[in-house]
This record gives structure tokens, C-alpha cells and sequence, in this order.
């Protein structure tokens, strides 16, 4: 259980760490912001995008653990069924949380941010704690 929890953990950390790091690239000017301001279409089709899969794998990813054959299985499982649940969970958290924050800052629009902000705060909510990953697999 404990491998488990140190392999989400490392996870949660790493991506969250990433994202971070590639705000202050955009922010130090190290990276170019707004390299990509001036394509308004593409704006256009990169907002509606990410605005449907922040809020699709939001809810998805804090619905999943909730459903009844994921469910039966982490019970059956147990750690090993967390760790292909759990990490599939945060990887639909954190991939758009990487992809929000880097078309923030090639494209210089807020949306972004706040998406990306959404998607931290549901991060919040299935950190991978040791009570949380016992509490996950039990009945």
C-alpha cells in the first residue's frame, strides 16, 4: 500500500511541480508569452477544447472512485487496483491542468488561468493521502 501511495504522491507532486515551473518560465520570460496571441481562431478552437475537457475530466475524475464497478474493484484489488484507478485519475486531472497553464501562456488569455485553477482545486480533493488510499479500497 505504502509503494502505492509514494508512486501517486510522486505523481501529484511531479505534474503539479511541472505546472509551475512552466508559469514561471512564461513569467521570467524565459518562454515566450503570448507567442500565439495573434492567431484568434486558434484561440478560439483551444479555448472551446480545453473549456470541455477540464470540465468533462474534472467531473469524471471526481466521480470515478464513486462508480460501482471501480468501486468493486479497488475493494477487490486493493492496492494494486488504486494504483491503475488512482493514477488514471490524476492523469486526467493533471494533463489538461499542464495543457491550461501552457496555452495561458502562449496564448495569453485568462480563461486558462482560471481553468487551470478548477483543476487545482480538484486536485485538492483526491490528494493522495495514507488515510485516503485506506479509505479508497475499503468496503
Amino acid at each position: 500500500m505504502e509503494q502505492t501511495r509514494k508512486l501517486l504522491l510522486g505523481l501529484f507532486t511531479s505534474i503539479v511541480t511541472l505546472s509551475l515551473l512552466l508559469m514561471l518560465a512564461f513569467a521570467t520570460g524565459v518562454m515566450c508569452r503570448g507567442a500565439l496571441a495573434e492567431e484568434t481562431q486558434l484561440v478560439f478552437v483551444a479555448e472551446c477544447v480545453m473549456e470541455l475537457l477540464t470540465l468533462l475530466f474534472g467531473w469524471f475524475a471526481l466521480r470515478l472512485f464513486k462508480w460501482k464497478k471501480v468501486h468493486t474493484e479497488l475493494v477487490e484489488g486493493g492496492a494494486i487496483a488504486l494504483q491503475k484507478w488512482g493514477v488514471l485519475r490524476l492523469t486526467m486531472l493533471e494533463i489538461p491542468l499542464l495543457l491550461n497553464v501552457l496555452c495561458y501562456g502562449l496564448f495569453d488569455v485568462t480563461a486558462f488561468f482560471y481553468l487551470a485553477v478548477i483543476l487545482l482545486v480538484c486536485l485538492v480533493f483526491v490528494y493522495p493521502s495514507a488515510g485516503r488510499c485506506i479509505s479508497e479500497i475499503e468496503p
